[in-house]
Protein backbone atom coordinates (compact mmCIF):
# COMPACT_ATOMS: atom_id res chain seq x y z
CA UNK A 1 0.00 0.00 0.00
CA UNK A 2 1.37 3.37 -0.83
CA UNK A 3 -1.27 6.09 0.53
CA UNK A 4 -4.98 6.56 0.77
CA UNK A 5 -6.66 9.97 -0.64
CA UNK A 6 -9.36 11.56 1.17
CA UNK A 7 -12.87 12.99 -0.52
CA UNK A 8 -13.99 14.74 1.96
CA UNK A 9 -13.16 18.40 1.19
CA UNK A 10 -10.87 19.51 -1.10
CA UNK A 11 -10.13 17.24 -3.77
CA UNK A 12 -6.46 15.82 -4.04
CA UNK A 13 -5.16 15.06 -7.54
CA UNK A 14 -3.61 11.31 -8.05
CA UNK A 15 0.00 11.01 -7.90
CA UNK A 16 0.44 7.43 -7.57
CA UNK A 17 4.15 6.91 -7.24
CA UNK A 18 6.55 3.50 -7.32
CA UNK A 19 10.01 3.06 -7.05
CA UNK A 20 10.39 -0.68 -7.95
CA UNK A 21 14.30 -0.44 -8.78
CA UNK A 22 17.27 1.35 -9.73
CA UNK A 23 19.33 1.30 -12.90
CA UNK A 24 22.94 2.46 -13.79
CA UNK A 25 24.23 5.27 -16.24
CA UNK A 26 27.30 6.66 -16.67
CA UNK A 27 28.74 9.84 -17.18
CA UNK A 28 32.20 11.57 -17.73
CA UNK A 29 33.04 10.91 -14.04
CA UNK A 30 32.20 7.34 -14.31
CA UNK A 31 28.90 5.54 -13.33
CA UNK A 32 26.04 6.16 -10.81
CA UNK A 33 22.86 4.95 -9.69
CA UNK A 34 19.15 6.27 -10.96
CA UNK A 35 15.92 5.79 -9.58
CA UNK A 36 13.25 4.51 -11.55
CA UNK A 37 10.27 6.13 -10.99
CA UNK A 38 6.93 4.97 -12.21
CA UNK A 39 3.91 7.92 -12.42
CA UNK A 40 0.48 6.14 -11.95
CA UNK A 41 1.39 2.61 -12.46
CA UNK A 42 3.97 3.35 -15.67
CA UNK A 43 7.38 3.91 -15.80
CA UNK A 44 8.15 7.53 -16.30
CA UNK A 45 11.77 8.49 -15.57
CA UNK A 46 15.19 7.75 -14.03
CA UNK A 47 16.25 10.42 -11.86
CA UNK A 48 19.49 10.22 -9.54
CA UNK A 49 19.62 11.37 -5.96
CA UNK A 50 21.42 14.55 -6.42
CA UNK A 51 18.48 16.08 -8.64
CA UNK A 52 15.87 14.48 -6.19
CA UNK A 53 17.55 16.84 -3.39
CA UNK A 54 17.03 19.94 -6.06
CA UNK A 55 13.87 19.08 -6.66
CA UNK A 56 12.74 18.38 -2.83
CA UNK A 57 15.14 22.11 -1.75
CA UNK A 58 12.41 23.43 -4.20
CA UNK A 59 9.67 22.47 -2.47
CA UNK A 60 10.64 23.79 0.46
CA UNK A 61 11.13 27.23 -0.80
CA UNK A 62 7.77 27.01 -1.69
CA UNK A 63 5.83 24.71 0.82
CA UNK A 64 5.77 23.48 4.34
CA UNK A 65 7.38 20.25 4.41
CA UNK A 66 7.19 19.60 7.87
CA UNK A 67 4.72 17.07 7.30
CA UNK A 68 6.15 15.11 4.58
CA UNK A 69 8.25 12.06 4.81
CA UNK A 70 11.56 13.03 5.96
CA UNK A 71 14.16 13.37 2.36
CA UNK A 72 16.80 10.69 2.67
CA UNK A 73 20.17 12.71 3.67
CA UNK A 74 23.54 12.67 1.71
CA UNK A 75 25.88 9.97 2.06
CA UNK A 76 29.79 11.07 2.98
CA UNK A 77 30.98 7.42 2.28
CA UNK A 78 30.68 5.28 -1.06
CA UNK A 79 26.87 4.06 -0.89
CA UNK A 80 26.48 0.28 -0.39
CA UNK A 81 24.20 -2.08 -1.55
CA UNK A 82 21.85 -1.83 1.44
CA UNK A 83 22.29 1.70 1.47
CA UNK A 84 21.07 2.06 -1.92
CA UNK A 85 18.23 0.11 -1.16
CA UNK A 86 17.41 1.78 1.93
CA UNK A 87 17.26 5.33 -0.39
CA UNK A 88 15.37 4.13 -2.77
CA UNK A 89 12.60 3.03 -0.16
CA UNK A 90 12.85 6.41 1.48
CA UNK A 91 12.59 8.23 -1.70
CA UNK A 92 9.37 6.43 -2.63
CA UNK A 93 7.61 6.87 0.95
CA UNK A 94 8.95 11.06 0.40
CA UNK A 95 7.46 10.99 -3.03
CA UNK A 96 4.06 9.31 -1.90
CA UNK A 97 3.86 11.52 0.73
CA UNK A 98 3.95 14.58 -1.76
CA UNK A 99 0.80 12.81 -3.46
CA UNK A 100 -0.90 13.67 0.37
CA UNK A 101 -0.13 17.03 0.76
CA UNK A 102 -2.98 19.42 -1.35
CA UNK A 103 -1.12 22.66 -1.27
CA UNK A 104 1.70 21.01 -3.48
CA UNK A 105 -0.83 18.79 -5.79
CA UNK A 106 -2.96 21.35 -6.65
CA UNK A 107 0.00 23.58 -8.12
CA UNK A 108 2.18 23.32 -11.23
CA UNK A 109 5.30 22.42 -9.30
CA UNK A 110 4.88 18.31 -9.57
CA UNK A 111 3.98 18.22 -13.21
CA UNK A 112 6.52 20.85 -14.24
CA UNK A 113 9.16 18.72 -12.87
CA UNK A 114 8.38 15.42 -14.07
CA UNK A 115 8.00 16.66 -17.22
CA UNK A 116 11.32 17.69 -17.52
CA UNK A 117 12.48 14.50 -15.55
CA UNK A 118 10.51 12.59 -18.77
CA UNK A 119 12.47 15.17 -21.20
CA UNK A 120 16.07 14.43 -19.51
CA UNK A 121 15.48 10.82 -19.46
CA UNK A 122 14.84 10.01 -22.95
CA UNK A 123 17.75 11.81 -24.00
CA UNK A 124 16.32 13.34 -26.70
CA UNK A 125 16.81 17.42 -28.19
CA UNK A 126 13.51 19.52 -28.51
CA UNK A 127 12.37 19.10 -32.62
CA UNK A 128 8.76 19.12 -34.19
CA UNK A 129 7.78 15.52 -35.00
CA UNK A 130 4.36 14.65 -36.78
CA UNK A 131 1.88 12.83 -34.27
CA UNK A 132 -1.35 10.65 -34.92
CA UNK A 133 -3.96 11.04 -33.01
CA UNK A 134 -7.14 8.96 -33.89
CA UNK A 135 -10.54 9.42 -33.60
CA UNK A 136 -13.37 6.61 -32.60
CA UNK A 137 -13.66 5.69 -35.38
CA UNK A 138 -10.18 4.77 -36.10
CA UNK A 139 -9.54 7.94 -38.72
CA UNK A 140 -6.03 8.99 -38.01
CA UNK A 141 -5.49 13.17 -37.63
CA UNK A 142 -1.84 14.15 -37.88
CA UNK A 143 -0.82 17.06 -36.40
CA UNK A 144 3.11 18.85 -36.14
CA UNK A 145 4.05 19.14 -32.27
CA UNK A 146 7.18 19.40 -30.81
CA UNK A 147 8.02 16.20 -28.78
CA UNK A 148 8.32 18.00 -25.30
CA UNK A 149 4.89 18.99 -25.56
CA UNK A 150 2.75 17.76 -22.57
CA UNK A 151 -0.56 16.66 -22.88
CA UNK A 152 -2.50 19.76 -22.57
CA UNK A 153 -0.47 21.58 -25.49
CA UNK A 154 -1.39 18.64 -27.78
CA UNK A 155 -4.62 18.68 -26.69
CA UNK A 156 -5.38 22.42 -27.55
CA UNK A 157 -3.49 22.08 -31.01
CA UNK A 158 -5.52 18.91 -31.87
CA UNK A 159 -9.06 20.58 -31.05
CA UNK A 160 -7.66 24.03 -32.75
CA UNK A 161 -6.99 21.98 -35.85
CA UNK A 162 -10.34 20.50 -35.60
CA UNK A 163 -11.70 24.39 -35.51
CA UNK A 164 -13.78 23.37 -32.18
CA UNK A 165 -14.97 26.81 -29.89
CA UNK A 166 -11.59 26.79 -27.89
CA UNK A 167 -13.58 26.94 -24.58
CA UNK A 168 -15.08 23.47 -25.58
CA UNK A 169 -11.50 21.86 -25.63
CA UNK A 170 -11.59 20.77 -22.20
CA UNK A 171 -14.61 18.92 -22.10
CA UNK A 172 -12.21 16.43 -23.94
CA UNK A 173 -8.97 14.41 -23.03
CA UNK A 174 -6.21 12.55 -24.77
CA UNK A 175 -6.00 8.64 -23.86
CA UNK A 176 -3.76 5.97 -24.59
CA UNK A 177 -5.09 3.11 -26.11
CA UNK A 178 -3.25 -0.53 -26.61
CA UNK A 179 -4.36 -3.39 -29.31
CA UNK A 180 -4.83 -6.57 -27.88
CA UNK A 181 -3.76 -8.94 -29.82
CA UNK A 182 -6.20 -11.88 -30.34
CA UNK A 183 -8.75 -9.86 -31.48
CA UNK A 184 -6.99 -6.75 -32.85
CA UNK A 185 -9.29 -3.96 -30.94
CA UNK A 186 -7.94 -1.45 -28.88
CA UNK A 187 -8.73 -1.06 -25.02
CA UNK A 188 -8.32 2.33 -22.62
CA UNK A 189 -4.65 2.33 -21.01
CA UNK A 190 -5.05 5.72 -19.21
CA UNK A 191 -5.18 8.95 -19.37
CA UNK A 192 -2.11 11.46 -20.60
CA UNK A 193 -1.60 13.84 -18.26
CA UNK A 194 -0.17 17.48 -18.06
CA UNK A 195 3.24 15.71 -16.32
CA UNK A 196 4.46 13.81 -19.62
CA UNK A 197 4.99 14.35 -23.02
CA UNK A 198 2.43 12.26 -24.96
CA UNK A 199 5.24 11.89 -28.22
CA UNK A 200 7.79 10.35 -25.48
CA UNK A 201 5.31 8.42 -23.88
CA UNK A 202 3.65 6.39 -26.43
CA UNK A 203 7.20 5.59 -28.09
CA UNK A 204 8.09 3.91 -24.75
CA UNK A 205 4.69 2.50 -25.22
CA UNK A 206 4.99 1.13 -28.44
CA UNK A 207 8.03 -0.62 -27.56
CA UNK A 208 6.34 -3.06 -25.68
CA UNK A 209 2.84 -3.55 -28.36
CA UNK A 210 1.10 -1.20 -30.54
CA UNK A 211 -0.61 1.72 -28.94
CA UNK A 212 -2.19 4.70 -30.34
CA UNK A 213 -3.40 8.24 -28.47
CA UNK A 214 -7.35 8.64 -29.08
CA UNK A 215 -9.50 11.56 -28.28
CA UNK A 216 -12.00 10.75 -25.92
CA UNK A 217 -14.87 12.94 -23.95
CA UNK A 218 -13.80 14.05 -20.40
CA UNK A 219 -16.54 15.19 -18.53
CA UNK A 220 -19.30 13.31 -16.44
CA UNK A 221 -22.68 15.12 -16.20
CA UNK A 222 -25.10 14.37 -19.05
CA UNK A 223 -26.51 18.06 -18.88
CA UNK A 224 -23.15 19.57 -19.68
CA UNK A 225 -23.12 17.43 -22.94
CA UNK A 226 -25.60 20.46 -24.01
CA UNK A 227 -23.23 23.00 -24.18
CA UNK A 228 -21.15 20.94 -26.88
CA UNK A 229 -24.86 20.61 -29.03
CA UNK A 230 -24.04 24.20 -30.07
CA UNK A 231 -20.94 23.03 -31.73
CA UNK A 232 -20.76 21.37 -34.52
CA UNK A 233 -17.27 19.59 -34.00
CA UNK A 234 -18.00 18.71 -30.75
CA UNK A 235 -20.86 16.83 -31.63
CA UNK A 236 -19.58 14.60 -34.18
CA UNK A 237 -16.48 13.92 -31.69
CA UNK A 238 -19.47 13.24 -28.89
CA UNK A 239 -21.87 11.28 -31.68
CA UNK A 240 -18.42 8.70 -32.35
CA UNK A 241 -17.89 7.88 -28.80
CA UNK A 242 -21.76 7.66 -27.67
CA UNK A 243 -22.46 5.65 -30.55
CA UNK A 244 -19.65 3.07 -29.75
CA UNK A 245 -20.61 3.07 -25.92
CA UNK A 246 -24.05 2.14 -27.17
CA UNK A 247 -22.84 -0.23 -29.56
CA UNK A 248 -20.98 -2.08 -26.81
CA UNK A 249 -24.04 -1.59 -24.50
CA UNK A 250 -22.04 0.45 -21.80
CA UNK A 251 -24.68 3.23 -22.43
CA UNK A 252 -27.73 1.16 -21.72
CA UNK A 253 -31.09 2.21 -23.68
CA UNK A 254 -34.56 0.46 -23.98
CA UNK A 255 -35.67 -1.27 -27.13
CA UNK A 256 -37.60 0.82 -28.60
CA UNK A 257 -35.12 3.98 -27.87
CA UNK A 258 -32.31 1.65 -29.58
CA UNK A 259 -34.69 1.24 -32.63
CA UNK A 260 -35.22 5.21 -33.11
CA UNK A 261 -31.04 5.83 -32.12
CA UNK A 262 -30.57 3.70 -35.07
CA UNK A 263 -33.10 5.21 -37.14
CA UNK A 264 -31.84 8.39 -36.26
CA UNK A 265 -27.95 7.53 -36.98
CA UNK A 266 -29.11 6.30 -40.68
CA UNK A 267 -30.15 9.55 -41.46
CA UNK A 268 -26.72 11.29 -40.34
CA UNK A 269 -28.98 13.41 -37.90
CA UNK A 270 -25.62 13.19 -34.94
CA UNK A 271 -27.19 16.03 -32.79
CA UNK A 272 -30.73 14.13 -32.82
CA UNK A 273 -29.27 11.43 -31.73
CA UNK A 274 -27.50 12.64 -28.88
CA UNK A 275 -30.24 14.75 -27.70
CA UNK A 276 -32.48 11.60 -27.50
CA UNK A 277 -29.65 9.00 -25.65
CA UNK A 278 -28.66 11.94 -23.33
CA UNK A 279 -32.67 12.26 -22.96
CA UNK A 280 -33.43 8.63 -22.13
CA UNK A 281 -30.47 7.18 -20.97
CA UNK A 282 -29.98 7.53 -17.23
CA UNK A 283 -26.51 6.36 -17.54
CA UNK A 284 -24.95 8.53 -20.38
CA UNK A 285 -21.27 9.95 -19.27
CA UNK A 286 -20.62 7.03 -17.58
CA UNK A 287 -17.36 5.09 -18.07
CA UNK A 288 -16.85 1.08 -17.85
CA UNK A 289 -14.21 -0.53 -16.31
CA UNK A 290 -14.61 -4.50 -17.09
CA UNK A 291 -12.32 -8.01 -15.98
CA UNK A 292 -11.78 -6.07 -12.38
CA UNK A 293 -12.05 -9.08 -9.57
CA UNK A 294 -14.14 -7.36 -6.94
CA UNK A 295 -14.22 -8.23 -3.07
CA UNK A 296 -16.44 -6.92 -0.33
CA UNK A 297 -15.89 -6.97 3.62
CA UNK A 298 -17.55 -5.46 6.08
CA UNK A 299 -14.58 -5.73 8.49
CA UNK A 300 -10.76 -4.51 8.63
CA UNK A 301 -9.51 -4.47 5.13
CA UNK A 302 -7.15 -7.56 5.50
CA UNK A 303 -10.05 -9.76 6.14
CA UNK A 304 -10.59 -12.28 3.31
CA UNK A 305 -12.98 -12.74 1.43
CA UNK A 306 -14.79 -13.72 -1.90
CA UNK A 307 -13.44 -12.64 -4.86
CA UNK A 308 -15.68 -11.83 -7.98
CA UNK A 309 -14.87 -11.10 -11.39
CA UNK A 310 -17.11 -8.60 -12.84
CA UNK A 311 -16.73 -5.18 -14.52
CA UNK A 312 -17.18 -1.42 -12.70
CA UNK A 313 -19.10 1.41 -13.63
CA UNK A 314 -18.60 5.07 -13.08
CA UNK A 315 -20.70 8.38 -13.11
CA UNK A 316 -20.82 11.64 -12.02
CA UNK A 317 -22.14 10.54 -8.49
CA UNK A 318 -21.43 7.10 -8.12
CA UNK A 319 -19.66 3.71 -8.46
CA UNK A 320 -21.13 0.14 -9.60
CA UNK A 321 -19.75 -3.26 -9.13
CA UNK A 322 -21.24 -5.53 -11.45
CA UNK A 323 -21.09 -9.42 -12.16
CA UNK A 324 -19.75 -10.60 -15.45
CA UNK A 325 -23.51 -11.16 -16.13
CA UNK A 326 -24.34 -7.86 -15.58
CA UNK A 327 -26.08 -8.78 -12.15
CA UNK A 328 -25.34 -5.77 -9.60
CA UNK A 329 -23.06 -6.49 -6.55
CA UNK A 330 -22.49 -3.08 -4.53
CA UNK A 331 -23.68 0.69 -5.69
CA UNK A 332 -21.98 3.14 -3.98
CA UNK A 333 -22.30 7.18 -4.21
CA UNK A 334 -19.41 8.89 -4.31
CA UNK A 335 -19.96 11.06 -1.76
CA UNK A 336 -20.22 8.84 0.45
CA UNK A 337 -16.77 7.54 -0.09
CA UNK A 338 -14.85 8.19 3.13
CA UNK A 339 -11.40 7.15 1.55
CA UNK A 340 -10.00 4.91 -0.56
CA UNK A 341 -6.24 3.06 -1.24
CA UNK A 342 -4.34 2.86 -4.16
CA UNK A 343 -1.92 -0.29 -3.65
CA UNK A 344 0.13 -2.85 -5.31
CA UNK A 345 -0.40 -6.61 -4.30
CA UNK A 346 3.37 -8.00 -3.67
CA UNK A 347 2.08 -11.23 -3.45
CA UNK A 348 0.42 -13.98 -5.97
CA UNK A 349 1.11 -13.07 -9.70
CA UNK A 350 -1.41 -11.18 -12.12
CA UNK A 351 -2.41 -7.78 -12.13
CA UNK A 352 -1.16 -6.88 -8.48
CA UNK A 353 -2.56 -3.30 -8.96
CA UNK A 354 -5.40 -2.95 -6.72
CA UNK A 355 -7.95 0.22 -5.55
CA UNK A 356 -9.39 -0.22 -2.05
CA UNK A 357 -12.84 1.92 -1.78
CA UNK A 358 -14.20 2.67 2.51
CA UNK A 359 -17.62 3.18 1.84
CA UNK A 360 -19.70 4.66 4.63
CA UNK A 361 -22.52 2.29 4.75
CA UNK A 362 -24.51 4.51 7.30
CA UNK A 363 -24.83 4.08 10.95
CA UNK A 364 -21.43 4.20 11.72
CA UNK A 365 -21.08 1.38 9.27
CA UNK A 366 -18.14 1.06 7.11
CA UNK A 367 -17.44 -1.25 4.20
CA UNK A 368 -14.36 -2.25 2.10
CA UNK A 369 -14.71 -2.99 -1.53
CA UNK A 370 -11.24 -3.58 -2.80
CA UNK A 371 -11.03 -4.19 -6.96
CA UNK A 372 -7.89 -5.46 -8.47
CA UNK A 373 -7.20 -5.76 -11.91
CA UNK A 374 -4.91 -4.63 -14.99
CA UNK A 375 -6.95 -1.64 -15.42
CA UNK A 376 -7.64 -0.73 -11.23
CA UNK A 377 -5.27 2.32 -11.88
CA UNK A 378 -7.05 3.56 -14.65
CA UNK A 379 -10.60 2.85 -12.71
CA UNK A 380 -8.68 5.27 -9.79
CA UNK A 381 -7.95 7.70 -12.32
CA UNK A 382 -11.80 8.24 -13.44
CA UNK A 383 -12.76 7.96 -9.84
CA UNK A 384 -10.35 10.97 -9.77
CA UNK A 385 -11.40 12.87 -12.86
CA UNK A 386 -15.35 12.47 -11.48
CA UNK A 387 -14.42 13.66 -7.90
CA UNK A 388 -12.69 16.68 -9.40
CA UNK A 389 -15.57 17.22 -11.45
CA UNK A 390 -18.55 17.10 -8.61
CA UNK A 391 -16.09 19.44 -6.95
CA UNK A 392 -15.80 22.11 -9.07
CA UNK A 393 -19.53 21.87 -9.51
CA UNK A 394 -19.89 22.14 -5.72
CA UNK A 395 -17.64 25.29 -5.94
CA UNK A 396 -18.84 26.60 -8.76
CA UNK A 397 -15.59 26.63 -10.76
CA UNK A 398 -15.48 26.93 -14.30
CA UNK A 399 -13.86 24.47 -16.64
CA UNK A 400 -10.55 25.62 -17.33
CA UNK A 401 -9.71 27.21 -20.32
CA UNK A 402 -6.77 27.25 -23.15
CA UNK A 403 -3.79 29.20 -22.17
CA UNK A 404 -3.63 32.37 -23.66
CA UNK A 405 0.06 32.88 -23.48
CA UNK A 406 2.07 30.62 -25.89
CA UNK A 407 4.13 27.39 -24.19
CA UNK A 408 7.48 28.04 -23.48
CA UNK A 409 10.07 24.98 -24.69
CA UNK A 410 11.68 23.97 -22.62
CA UNK A 411 9.93 25.05 -19.99
CA UNK A 412 11.89 26.98 -17.28
CA UNK A 413 11.90 24.53 -14.85
CA UNK A 414 13.83 22.27 -17.18
CA UNK A 415 16.80 24.50 -16.59
CA UNK A 416 16.44 25.15 -12.99
CA UNK A 417 16.12 21.88 -11.49
CA UNK A 418 17.28 19.36 -14.01
CA UNK A 419 19.93 21.39 -15.69
CA UNK A 420 19.34 20.44 -19.34
CA UNK A 421 20.47 22.84 -22.03
CA UNK A 422 18.27 23.67 -24.57
CA UNK A 423 19.87 21.46 -27.43
CA UNK A 424 21.14 18.50 -25.39
CA UNK A 425 23.07 16.00 -27.54
CA UNK A 426 21.47 13.00 -28.72
CA UNK A 427 22.19 9.92 -26.89
CA UNK A 428 23.56 6.77 -28.26
CA UNK A 429 20.77 4.36 -27.52
CA UNK A 430 16.40 5.84 -27.95
CA UNK A 431 15.39 2.47 -26.27
CA UNK A 432 13.07 4.43 -23.60
CA UNK A 433 11.33 0.96 -21.86
CA UNK A 434 11.61 0.27 -18.23
CA UNK A 435 14.95 0.24 -16.20
CA UNK A 436 15.81 -3.88 -14.78
CA UNK A 437 19.33 -2.70 -13.69
CA UNK A 438 19.61 -3.07 -9.46
CA UNK A 439 23.13 -1.58 -9.22
CA UNK A 440 24.46 0.47 -5.96
CA UNK A 441 25.39 3.94 -6.08
CA UNK A 442 29.44 4.03 -6.81
CA UNK A 443 29.49 7.98 -6.73
CA UNK A 444 30.29 10.48 -3.66
CA UNK A 445 27.83 13.17 -3.73
CA UNK A 446 28.85 16.38 -3.77
CA UNK A 447 27.46 19.42 -1.57
CA UNK A 448 26.71 22.00 -4.98
CA UNK A 449 25.45 20.53 -7.90
CA UNK A 450 27.70 20.18 -10.91
CA UNK A 451 27.48 19.81 -14.28
CA UNK A 452 27.60 15.81 -14.75
CA UNK A 453 25.15 15.94 -12.21
CA UNK A 454 22.87 18.14 -13.17
CA UNK A 455 22.84 16.28 -16.57
CA UNK A 456 22.58 13.15 -15.20
CA UNK A 457 19.44 11.80 -16.75
CA UNK A 458 20.17 12.49 -20.04
CA UNK A 459 23.17 10.45 -19.95
CA UNK A 460 21.06 7.23 -18.55
CA UNK A 461 21.49 4.48 -21.01
CA UNK A 462 18.22 2.30 -20.10
CA UNK A 463 18.22 -1.08 -20.59
CA UNK A 464 15.55 -2.52 -22.63
CA UNK A 465 13.09 -4.70 -21.64
CA UNK A 466 13.40 -8.25 -22.56
CA UNK A 467 11.63 -9.30 -26.20
CA UNK A 468 11.04 -5.45 -26.44
CA UNK A 469 12.25 -3.69 -29.73
CA UNK A 470 13.17 -0.54 -30.31
CA UNK A 471 11.00 -0.16 -33.78
CA UNK A 472 7.28 -0.01 -33.02
CA UNK A 473 4.86 -2.63 -33.77
CA UNK A 474 2.98 -3.38 -36.16
CA UNK A 475 -0.30 -1.18 -36.25
CA UNK A 476 1.30 1.07 -33.83
CA UNK A 477 0.93 4.74 -34.19
CA UNK A 478 3.51 6.80 -35.09
CA UNK A 479 5.68 9.70 -34.37
CA UNK A 480 7.27 11.28 -37.22
CA UNK A 481 10.30 13.79 -36.84
CA UNK A 482 9.88 16.64 -39.07
CA UNK A 483 12.68 18.80 -40.64
CA UNK A 484 13.60 21.87 -38.58
CA UNK A 485 11.62 25.20 -39.10
CA UNK A 486 13.28 28.03 -39.94
CA UNK A 487 14.07 30.84 -37.63
CA UNK A 488 10.81 32.93 -36.53
CA UNK A 489 8.32 29.76 -37.88
CA UNK A 490 5.99 29.42 -35.28
CA UNK A 491 5.86 25.58 -34.26
CA UNK A 492 2.73 23.78 -34.31
CA UNK A 493 1.08 26.77 -36.54
CA UNK A 494 0.98 23.98 -39.48
CA UNK A 495 -2.23 22.16 -39.35
CA UNK A 496 -3.37 19.38 -41.60
CA UNK A 497 -6.90 19.78 -42.62
CA UNK A 498 -9.91 18.11 -41.44
CA UNK A 499 -12.73 17.07 -43.83
CA UNK A 500 -16.16 16.27 -42.64
CA UNK A 501 -15.78 12.59 -43.94
CA UNK A 502 -12.80 12.18 -41.13
CA UNK A 503 -15.81 13.09 -38.16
Amino acid sequence: RYHSYSILGEAVRMWHFRIPDTGEAEDRKGPYTVFNIHVNGFYHCSVRYSILLEFFLEIKKRHDVSQLNPFPSKKIMKMSPEDTEERRIDLERFLASLAQDSNITRNNLLPEFFLAAQHASCGVSMQTVQLEVYLINDKKLPISVSNYSNSDEVLEIMCQMLKMAPNLTYYFALFLEKQIPETAEWTMVRYLKSYESPCLSLEKANALCPHRITLRRNFWRADLAHELLKDEVAVSVLYLEASEQINKQEIIVDPEVLKALMALKKKGLKKEYLELAIRTSQQFGYRQVDTIDVTCSDEAESVPSDVIHGRVRVGPREMVTYTKEGVELKHMEITKIRCWTVGYDLQGDGNKFYLSVNYHEGNSQFSWVRLQGEKALLLTQYLDEAIEELMRHFNKQPLKVPSQQPFQRPHPLTTVLMRVPHSPPQPTSTDMTTPTSDQGESTQPSDQPTEAAGNAIKSAQVPPIEGASSQPPAGASKVKVQKKKKQGEVENAAFNTVTDDDL
